[in-house]
């Protein structure tokens, strides 16, 4: 049910032309076979910048 949401956020956004900007701390590879290959492709569509951070997780740190 969450990921149908992000699903319709990420496409009414793609719809009308507005920049997103997503946040998370899933693997990249996770990021895209959740969202899958139409919206990935999409989201490529609209010059994709992914900046990738690799830091220690404070929570346990």
């Amino acid at each position: 049910k969450r990921l149908e949401m992000v699903h319709k956020v990420l496409y009414n956004r793609y719809d009308n032309m507005k920049s997103t900007l997503l946040i998370s701390n899933f693997t990249l590879q996770n990021i895209q076979r959740d969202l899958g290959a139409r919206l990935w492709s999409r989201l490529h569509e609209n010059s994709l910048i992914i900046v990738p951070c690799y830091w220690a997780d404070q929570r346990i740190t």
